[in-house]
């Protein structure tokens, strides 16, 4: 809990030159699994600890997140999308590369200014139970979303090719 966010994110970056700079095995974009998914926990970590209370380490993480996301998708040859796209030759999230742990940094800085609007918003009764009871059915909209996305995709396998 204690790790300096850079750290993992000095490790994704290191991978990501290694196996798309010089060549290097693409299994070793795994290790990007571990690194990548520390960036937001120790960033979680630091919040908790009272790291990133001003709004400026939200501007810094948004804004910096943001744009080196762009700059890796504009001139480093990253997908522009974060999520697996099929027939793309990477895949942004499978193993993470240094594109979708940058764009996490950006939202994390979002979170972190979003974090008092929303706090002032939901100290209004009818607003937090507005947003409690969307919450008692999240987790039953995402299965019923999934089991409609295993449907659709065993029948186009029946079919013969994914859509």
């Amino acid at each position: 809990t204690r790790v300096n966010p850079l750290w993992p994110l000095a490790v994704v970056l290191h991978v990501d030159l290694v196996r798309f700079g010089l060549g290097g095995p693409s299994w070793l974009g795994w290790t990007n699994l571990a690194a990548g998914w520390l960036v937001p926990y120790t960033l979680g970590a630091a919040w908790s600890r009272g790291e990133l209370e001003r709004r400026r380490a939200g501007w810094i993480l948004l804004g910096g997140g943001a744009v080196v996301t762009a700059a890796l998708v504009a001139w480093a040859g990253y997908p522009a999308s974060m999520v697996g796209v099929p027939g793309a030759a990477v895949s942004n999230l499978n193993p993470p590369t240094l594109a979708a742990v940058t764009f996490g940094v950006a939202q994390c800085g979002l979170a972190l200014l979003l974090r008092e609007p929303l706090r002032r918003v939901l100290r209004r009764p009818v607003a937090w139970a507005a947003v409690a009871l969307v919450n008692l059915s999240a987790m039953t909209i995402f299965l019923w979303h999934q089991t409609a996305l295993m449907a659709t995709t065993a029948t186009a396998l029946l079919a013969g090719r994914l859509p």
